[in-house]
């Protein structure tokens, strides 16, 4: 059973805390993955972790690969094609490696391709 308070993730009766609130949890197979709600002007935005169910942090997504002369915060996950995707404030999309949490940019054809599957799925339910 998961249960969240702010910044305290707990599975199954054992927690844990991280520096920032939790704002949006997945499931994925055995894994809970968690996106923190940093501030977009500190400097520590790897906000994404997955966290197995003995409450251990099996990894924390690498420092982003960003464009630009300016770090981004992350303001959206989600599972696509079981994978990770997450986006930043500026639209930027991402893809994270579900086994050990490396970060790979998306393009402007793979995040189009994304959308217009999304918008096809919704129709169809």
């Amino acid at each position: 059973m998961i249960k969240l308070d702010r910044n305290i993730l707990q599975i199954n009766g054992k927690a844990i805390s991280f520096k920032y609130p939790i704002v949006e949890i997945i499931n994925y197979e055995d894994l809970v993955i968690l996106m923190l709600g940093v501030h977009p002007r500190k400097t520590d935005l790897q906000n994404i972790f997955a966290v197995n169910s003995d409450v251990e942090i099996v990894w924390q997504i690498e420092e982003i690969p960003y464009k630009g002369t300016e770090r981004n915060s992350i303001v959206y996950m989600t599972l696509y094609d079981d994978k990770l995707l997450f986006f930043d404030d500026l639209g930027n999309g991402y893809f994270v490696d579900l086994e050990n949490g490396c970060v790979s940019y998306l393009t402007k054809n793979e995040i189009i391709k994304i959308r217009e599957n999304k918008k096809r799925q919704k129709y169809e339910k």
